[in-house]
């Protein structure tokens, strides 16, 4: 998929991982969507859809992948 420009990633989908309670950035949440936007070429982390972007640190880094989509 490009964008009018450089293809920013090959690989479009959702990444998956486990956060450690300590460093959850949303309560109560385990599981955790992370989404790499090919538009801005930046990592987004939501929730279910209701999170807005929250900075990604190296302590939450995807570990596995999960459905990816190879486009």
């Amino acid at each position: 998929v490009t964008h009018g420009g450089t293809i920013h990633a090959i690989v479009r989908g959702v990444l998956r991982m486990e956060v450690p309670a300590d460093k959850r950035q949303i309560p109560n949440t385990s599981l955790t969507d992370i989404i790499f936007d090919a538009d801005k070429n930046e990592w987004r982390l939501v929730s279910a859809g209701l999170i807005p972007h929250l900075e990604l640190t190296e302590m939450i880094l995807p570990t596995r992948v999960a459905n990816p989509e190879l486009k």
